[in-house]
């Protein structure tokens, strides 16, 4: 399941960006430990650090995106 073309407006491109740029742009999130067991996810996970990250109103669509799968 691709992620929303939506996402894209706060440059995300996999699951696993969606879910990191949602828990470190969360106000309440001073830190955020992603797991990695390959290469290519700690690669896929630094991407989650470049571009924008999404605002307050963006994660509540985030979240209810989630939600609803």
């Amino acid at each position: 399941l691709p992620v929303p073309d939506w996402a894209r407006e706060f440059d995300c491109s996999s699951w696993a960006q969606f879910m990191l740029k949602y828990a470190v742009s969360h106000p309440a999130a001073t830190v955020v430990i992603p797991g990695m067991t390959k290469t290519h996810h700690v690669d896929d996970n630094m991407m989650a650090g470049r571009g924008r990250l999404p605002d307050q109103e963006e994660r509540r669509k985030m979240a209810a995106y989630y939600d609803s799968l």
